[in-house]
């Protein structure tokens, strides 16, 4: 039996991320991306603590953090919301992070990474990421929803992990409508 549903293009290991794509997908309504007004917090509650959303302000060429849910904020480090990007990180990293973002926003595309990642603060961890823009008029994007799990009962610390083989995230064409 042949099947329209997109997942199995990704290989999604946790369900939060998993409800969070298949959202994402589901508000579209026939658009290439959803508005922010779109995404329904009560139909991806699990998912909240591993979310952060930030609208992009093409004026300033900045982005500004709407939403960092628990688990996003101890796994990165960094504490606080309602903040641009180049508030919550150092510039090495707030750097990364744009580049990854304002691609996301720029092409539109999407990001998707799963396996050990060098955190901010130095340890290599086993993580999951998917990263998806949003737009108010389905063409421009104009934000992105986020949800990344971090394994930190796996994390390794520097030392241990020098050897240890890095994943590259993977920018991702979207779905079609």
């Amino acid at each position: 039996m042949e099947t329209t549903d997109p997942i199995p293009t990704l290989p999604i290991a946790d369900p939060r991320i998993a409800l969070v794509w298949r959202h994402w997908l589901a508000v579209r309504s026939g658009r290439t991306m959803p508005p922010r007004r779109a995404i329904d917090p009560t139909a991806i509650l699990g998912a909240l603590p591993i979310l952060y959303m930030y609208d992009y302000l093409p004026d300033s060429g900045r982005f500004f953090c709407r939403l960092a849910g628990e688990e996003i904020q101890a796994g990165s480090g960094v504490r606080g919301v309602k903040k641009h990007l180049d508030e919550l990180f150092p510039p090495e990293t707030g750097a990364i992070i744009e580049r990854r973002y304002r691609r996301v926003v720029d092409t539109p595309c999407m990001v998707y990474a799963n396996g050990l990642m060098r955190t901010i603060v130095g340890m290599v961890m086993p993580i999951e990421r998917l990263v998806l823009p949003l737009s108010d008029d389905g063409v421009v994007a104009n934000g992105l929803i986020g949800a990344t799990v971090y394994d930190r009962d796996q994390a390794l610390h520097d030392l241990a992990a020098r050897n240890s083989k890095l994943i590259e995230e993977r920018f991702l064409p979207l779905p079609p409508a």
